[in-house]
C-alpha cells in the first residue's frame, strides 16, 4: 500500500513538472510596446489591449507595457490608427483641437511638433527599431541671400535588443527625413541612437568620411554575422526566443 501511495506520488510530481516545463517553454516572449507612457495612455492601452484579447505585461511602475514579440507591430498600428497613445508621439491629430485665436508662433510650434511625430511614427514602421524622437531646426527667414540658413534635422533611434541596423537603412532613413521637410538636405540630417553612437555619416566626396562610412559598413555586416551565428547555436541549446545576443566588435582597420 505504502508502496503504491509513493508511485502514485511520483506520478503525481511528474505530471506537475511535465505541465511546468510545457508552461515555460510555451510563455511567449514578450517585448516592450510602450515606454515612459503617461498614466491616462497607459490605462487607455491596457483598455484596448483588454478589449482584444491580447497579453501583456506592466512594468516599470506602469510606465512600461509589453505584448507578445509577434504582436507588437499590428498592435502599434491598430494603437496608432486610434490616436492611442496621446502624450508620446503627437502627430497632425494636433490640429484637431480648436486653434482659433492662437498666435501665429504656437501654430507653427503645433505644425513643427506635428511633422516631427509623423516623422518619428513612419520610422518606428521599421522593423527592428523600438522608438524615435525626431528633432527640426527651421532657421529665421532672413532677407539677405548670404544671411540664409538651411534646415536641419536630428533623428535618436531605440533600437530593439537585438537589432543590428545596416547602413542601408540609415541612408533611407536620412532620406526620408529630408524629403519630408522642406528645403532639408540630407547632408543636414544626423541620426544616432540612444546609447550616443553617430549612425550617420555626411554625403560628401571627402575621402577620410567615405572610408569611415565603409567601415561602419564592414563593421556591422560582422556584428550581424556574429550576432547571427551566437543566435543561432544558442537557440539550439536553450530554444528559441530564450536568449538575445548582442555583438559590439572593434577592428583594427590599420592592418593589411
Amino acid at each position: 500500500m505504502q508502496q503504491r501511495m509513493m508511485l502514485v506520488g511520483i506520478f503525481a510530481i511528474s505530471l506537475l513538472l511535465l505541465g511546468f516545463v510545457v508552461f515555460v517553454f510555451n510563455e511567449p516572449t514578450y517585448t516592450t510596446l510602450y515606454s515612459n507612457l503617461a498614466s491616462e495612455d497607459a490605462s487607455k492601452v491596457i483598455e484596448e489591449l483588454t478589449s482584444q484579447k491580447i497579453p501583456y505585461k506592466i512594468e516599470e511602475s506602469g510606465t512600461t507595457i509589453k505584448v507578445p514579440k509577434e504582436k507588437v507591430y499590428e498592435v502599434r498600428f491598430s494603437m496608432a490608427s486610434k490616436g492611442i497613445p496621446n502624450s508620446g508621439i503627437v502627430g497632425y491629430e494636433i490640429f484637431d483641437k480648436n486653434t482659433m485665436g492662437m498666435s501665429e508662433f504656437m501654430q507653427k510650434l503645433n505644425f513643427k511638433r506635428a511633422l516631427e511625430g509623423e516623422i518619428a511614427r513612419t520610422i518606428m514602421q521599421q522593423s527592428g527599431i523600438e522608438g524615435a524622437r525626431v528633432h527640426i531646426v527651421f532657421p529665421e527667414k532672413s532677407i539677405f541671400k548670404e544671411d540664409k540658413k538651411e534646415p536641419t534635422a536630428s533623428v535618436v533611434l531605440k533600437l530593439t535588443s537585438s537589432s543590428q541596423i545596416s547602413q542601408n537603412n540609415i541612408i533611407a532613413i536620412t532620406n526620408l527625413v529630408a524629403s519630408s521637410v522642406e528645403g532639408l538636405a540630407p547632408a543636414k540630417v544626423t541620426v544616432l541612437d540612444t546609447q550616443g553612437r553617430l549612425l550617420s555619416r555626411e554625403n560628401d566626396d571627402n575621402s577620410f568620411t567615405a572610408a569611415s562610412g565603409k567601415q561602419y559598413e564592414i563593421k556591422s555586416s560582422v556584428e550581424s554575422y556574429l550576432a547571427q551565428k551566437a543566435q543561432s547555436l544558442l537557440d539550439n541549446v536553450l530554444g528559441y526566443g530564450n536568449s538575445v545576443v548582442k555583438v559590439n566588435v572593434d577592428l583594427n582597420f590599420k592592418q593589411v
